[in-house]
């Protein structure tokens, strides 16, 4: 499990995530990946405890008995995550980890969560406290979009 592979860094190029974080959420998968390779296949063909044939078809039905017993769908009408997401959830301890949660039961239902955010309403500005006050927009922000309304309206 190399970080620097292509398909890794095209990965977090793509869930614009960053390169180390992207692989420390993979790692528990390569892992039981691994040690399933190696338990079904490596060791008993190995040691000539079955042919190869065996241990190809062997590991193929345990990598599906994990998928099916083991990992969620990626829409859960329950919310629920695979058990290596729901123990990084549990002792992270990061309120915003509840947000993820409650948007995939919303678009397992069918929800459109594609509006949900509006834009240059209200800025936000985190205090050290770690609450959110409310903050207007500046004098820059309102003179761009007035300008930009007259210009639509001028057209």
């Amino acid at each position: 499990m190399s970080p620097i592979s292509d398909t890794t860094v095209l990965s977090a190029l793509a869930t614009e995530c960053g390169l180390m974080n992207h692989v420390g959420t993979q790692a528990p998968y390569a892992i039981v990946s691994i040690i399933l390779s190696v338990l079904v296949g490596t060791v008993p063909i190995g040691f000539s405890g079955w042919p190869n044939i065996i241990g190809i078809l062997l590991g193929f039905v345990v990598i599906l008995v994990f998928t099916y017993f083991f990992c969620q769908p990626i829409l859960s009408p329950t919310g629920k995550w695979d058990p290596f997401t729901a123990l990084y959830i549990k002792f992270s301890n990061d309120p915003l980890l509840d947000q993820p949660t409650q948007d995939t039961i919303r678009a397992a239902n069918g929800e459109d969560l594609s509006g949900l955010a509006e834009p240059n309403l209200v800025a936000e500005k985190v205090v050290d406290e770690g609450s959110v006050e409310d903050v207007p927009p500046s004098k820059e922000q309102e003179n761009s979009d007035s300008a930009a309304s007259e210009e639509v309206e001028g057209a």
